[in-house]
């Protein structure tokens, strides 16, 4: 508060509130060291050459927040050992998994300049579950090419496909034309605005230029609405029932009950 306060002065009014978070938070990571330390005070108990596999030091780090340096003192203090390299390169393999995730998350957002450079308009029709269009774009994950004849991406000129968006999940569906048909998977937002839909080609070749007829899996819109509203519901019985400081900040949502 006394250093964020001028910038931030809504920390001034809610001190006692975020002084509050702060110690849930230090109780929770007692309770984190807590459960991580009779994990390993089990494994330590069913070692038979008091050297506990390296897998499960990993595990207690990544699934338990218990730290490396941590258990070395634990198992040094009990003459027990543990493999650093191989610990090591537990953890190199899930920095390079995370680093391809997001190196493919990047090709498909806001990073990919042919997605940045697209600026022709799209127009999303709120409430519709079916709508005529025409093509306007595909996308094969990156660049943009006149048709596809698999599984890609395109872009309408009109479309009912609610976007995914604040934690509500995307509409799936049909887009269908005379020269092909195709099941619509996901949709998001493109850089610019428009949707972009990730399609799998069941029939023929999509073209650019080709004009479509756009249907939702209405039954299962309607789920999303239901379970839209309900989330509102819940957030408004929570700040009135409890505290006023409850706020939501993006829930997910989908069609499921």
């Amino acid at each position: 508060v006394e250093i964020m306060g001028e910038s931030y002065p809504n920390l001034i009014d809610t001190r006692g509130y975020v002084e509050t978070l702060v110690l849930e938070e230090e109780e929770l990571f007692h309770k984190t060291l807590s459960s991580g330390e009779r994990r390993l005070l089990e494994l330590m108990d069913n070692s038979k050459d008091k050297t506990i596999d390296a897998s499960e030091v990993f595990k207690l780090y990544d699934t338990y927040g218990f730290p490396f340096e941590l258990t070395l003192e634990y198992l040094e203090e009990k003459g027990f050992t543990t493999s650093k390299e191989e610990f090591n390169s537990y953890m190199e393999d899930q920095k390079q998994l995370a680093k391809k995730n997001r190196k493919t998350e990047a090709n498909m957002n806001i990073q990919n300049e042919e997605l940045l450079n697209f600026k022709e308009k799209s127009e999303f029709i709120y409430g519709s579950d079916n709508e005529k269009g025409k093509i306007i774009g595909i996308f094969d994950g990156e660049k943009f090419v006149d048709s596809i004849d698999k599984t890609g991406y395109v872009i309408l000129d009109k479309t009912c496909f609610y976007a995914e968006a604040g934690g509500q999940v995307a509409d799936t569906g049909m887009i269908t034309s005379s020269n092909f048909k195709a099941r619509v998977l996901s949709v998001t937002k493109m850089p610019n605005g428009q949707h972009l839909h990730q399609v799998k080609l069941l029939d023929g070749v999509i073209k650019n230029g080709d004009k479509v007829k756009a249907s939702i899996d209405a039954s299962r819109r309607r789920k999303i609405e239901v379970n839209h509203s309900s989330v509102h519901l819940v957030q408004y019985a929570l700040r009135s029932l409890i505290s006023d400081t409850i706020k939501q900040a993006g829930s997910f949502v989908n069609d499921l009950a």
